[in-house]
Formats: C-alpha cells, sequence, structure tokens
C-alpha cells in the first residue's frame, strides 16, 4: 500500500515541477523583454533629450547670428549681405542682411544637424532731438550773444560759426555745445555755465529732420480746429486756436501782428524754392504762439523752407518745437522748447536770441515730422521664420 501511494504521487511532483520551470521561463522572457524594452527607452529619451539639446543650441546660434548682423549694420550700413557665421564646433548661423526686406535679417542657426530659422528688423534708432538749438548745415552769424539754457548741436563740417562774423562770445549756453568738426574754435568763441557743460568736438553727425506737411494741404476741422490761408497774409491782432494752414507762394510773405497761435503753425510746401529768403515769417510786436494741439503734440512752427524774420523790440516769445530753414535778425526773441534750423544760417544783430529747454520738457511731434537716426542700434525681433 505504501509503495502504491508513493508511486501514485510521483506524477503530480513532476507536473508541479514542469509548471515552476515554466513559470521561471516566462517571468525571465517577461524580464528580459522589459529591460530590452527600458534600454530602447533610455536610449529614445537620450536621443530625443540630446536632440533638444541640438535645437536649443541652434536657436541660441540662430540668435547669435542676427547680433552679428547687427553689429555688421552698425559698420557698414544695412547692405545686402550673406556670411556664414562659425560660433563653435558643429555650431554655426547662416545670416542675411537684405536692405529694404522686413524682416531685413535672417539667421538660421545650425547645430549638429539641427537648424532654426529666426528673423529681426534691425536699425537705427529714431527718437527726438536731444538739444535746444540745432543747426545742421552752414556757418552761423552770431552778430549778438545768443543764449541757450541746454545743449547745442552746430552740424557743419567746416565752419559751424563765422568767426568773423560774431560778437564773442558767440554762444552763451548752460550745458554742452556738439561740434561735428575737428577741435579748431578759437578761444572765447563759446562761455559755458553749468556744472559738466563742454565742447565736444567730433559729435555724432545727424541729418535734419524729414518733414511732411502735404497732409496739412486738405486738412479739415475735426478734433482740432484748422485755418486755412493761400498767398501773402497778415493776421493781425487775433488769436487763433488750433492749427493755422498758411501756404505761401515763392515771394509770399506770412505777417504775425500783435497775434496769438494756441497750436501749431504750418507753411506747406511741395518745392524747394532757393535758399534766398523767398517765404517769409515775419513775428511783430508781441506775437506768441504756443505749440501743439491734440493732434501736433507740441509743434509750434513746421515751415522748413520759410525764414522767421522777428523785427522790432517787443518780446515775441514761440512755445514748442519750431523748425524752419533759418532765423534772421530776430530781435527779442525767445524760443522756450527747441529750435530746429534746417539749412541756412542764422543772424542776429542788435537785440538778443534767448533759446530754453528746460530738463523736464521733451519734443512730441507725432506728425509732420521724423527725427533723424541717431547712434544707436535696436532689434526688433520677429521670431520663427
Amino acid at each position: 500500500m505504501r509503495a502504491d501511494r508513493l508511486g501514485a504521487r510521483a506524477p503530480a511532483t513532476t507536473d508541479r515541477a514542469g509548471i515552476v520551470l515554466l513559470t521561471v521561463l516566462f517571468l525571465s522572457t517577461t524580464f528580459v523583454a522589459l529591460s530590452l524594452s527600458l534600454l530602447a527607452t533610455a536610449e529614445s529619451a537620450v536621443r530625443a533629450l540630446s536632440s533638444g539639446r541640438d535645437l536649443d543650441r541652434a536657436e541660441r546660434a540662430a540668435q547669435s547670428g542676427v547680433e552679428w548682423a547687427a553689429a555688421q549694420i552698425g559698420v557698414t550700413g544695412i547692405v545686402d549681405t550673406t556670411m556664414l557665421v562659425p560660433l563653435e564646433t558643429d555650431v554655426e548661423a547662416l545670416v542675411q542682411i537684405t536692405a529694404g526686406a522686413q524682416p531685413n535679417v535672417l539667421a538660421e542657426g545650425r547645430a549638429r544637424g539641427a537648424t532654426v530659422t529666426l528673423g529681426a528688423t534691425v536699425g537705427y534708432v529714431r527718437e527726438p532731438l536731444d538739444y535746444a538749438f540745432a543747426s545742421f548745415a552752414d556757418a552761423n552769424k552770431f552778430k549778438e550773444t545768443v543764449f541757450v539754457s541746454g545743449k547745442v548741436y552746430l552740424g557743419d563740417p567746416t565752419e559751424p560759426i563765422d568767426i568773423s562774423a560774431s560778437d564773442s562770445p558767440a554762444l552763451d549756453i548752460t550745458g554742452d555745445l556738439h561740434l561735428v568738426m575737428p577741435p579748431s574754435l578759437p578761444s572765447g568763441t563759446v562761455d559755458h555755465h553749468g556744472m559738466g557743460s563742454n565742447t565736444d568736438y567730433d559729435a555724432t553727425v545727424y541729418a535734419a529732420p524729414v518733414w511732411d506737411t502735404t497732409q496739412f494741404e486738405t486738412m479739415t476741422s475735426g478734433m482740432v480746429t484748422v485755418h486755412h490761408y493761400s498767398g501773402a497774409t497778415t493776421i493781425k491782432d487775433q488769436t487763433l486756436d488750433g492749427i493755422v494752414v498758411v501756404a505761401l507762394g515763392a515771394s509770399d510773405k506770412l505777417k504775425l501782428e500783435n497775434a496769438t497761435i494756441n497750436g501749431t503753425l504750418v507753411v506747406p510746401t511741395d518745392y524747394d524754392v532757393a535758399r534766398n529768403g523767398a517765404q517769409e515769417i515775419e513775428l511783430k510786436k508781441t506775437s506768441t504762439i504756443n505749440g501743439g494741439t491734440a493732434l501736433t503734440g507740441n509743434l509750434a512752427i513746421l515751415a522748413p523752407h520759410s525764414e522767421l524774420h522777428c523785427p522790432g523790440k517787443d518780446d515775441k516769445v514761440c512755445n514748442g518745437v519750431v523748425y524752419v530753414e533759418s532765423v534772421r535778425n530776430p530781435h527779442a526773441v525767445t524760443i522756450e522748447g527747441q529750435l530746429l534750423v534746417r539749412f541756412d544760417t542764422i543772424e542776429t544783430k542788435k537785440e538778443e536770441l534767448t533759446i530754453t529747454r528746460s530738463w523736464s520738457w521733451r519734443p512730441d511731434v507725432p506728425l509732420g515730422l521724423e527725427w533723424p537716426a541717431g547712434p544707436h542700434l535696436r532689434i526688433d525681433w520677429a521670431g520663427r521664420q
């Protein structure tokens, strides 16, 4: 009986051993498969991480390419250029500068097969000139000392002041004098006042601001009242609010006599008259222009082809930005803000010209005037291309 019982158990034991072996083999196979899967996943993650890093490198390379283009533009200006810029091992940027395009810079960053292209518009910043008085060309004849509170810019490269025809000192300045010319101004030509007030030579060259008066020719009243005059005009004993547009012919004159303009005086012209004072704005007696409207900011006079003439001993005042071709013989004139003389010379005699710009005052001309490009570059990023 015992032997029979033992003999009867043998097959069950063998079956259990087989099941265990199969289970072990199955688990081993499963673990191997899982291990291989985990290894493959890890390898994929490493490859993805490496690819992500390469894309980051490519984007940084593209950014460096745009910055390289900005530096290049600072040296040569905006000139069509294509350049491959190596940055580090297996990392480079292909840079294209295209004048007149928007954006004008494209940079393709490359890093170990990954590529990213960025676009940007690079140009010089246009901002209001930081001067109380700026003359952009020709020799100024200061027969009487001109008093300026604020910075002065004289842009003629050879003779910004006609010493033989000027008083001594020619300028009395509380602020800096910036000259485009090399050091050669005779001693005593300028009196400086205030801490840190200096004469600086070889200054940045600025072009005269670009103007657009055509938009005023057909302007009608709306938000701001607009007054239109044509030909030789006299405005006497009146106060006008808003924008005063006077279309002068080549030999016409505008006279303001005991008149006040609370707004902006515009003399539009679509032709370039000869530089002989053919167009003239004459301020007489106690005339005042309080510059600016909701449309024109603090622009007082926009007359880029007109001569500003101010005879008589009565006080005359312009508040705001005054932009004219020339100023002749200003008697008892005060400009509070900024005087911009586009092309010709200033002559003063008998009475003084005073120009005052307070430290907190800023030019605000949203219409009719575009400020010159300054020395500072700006990058406007356009994102991925």
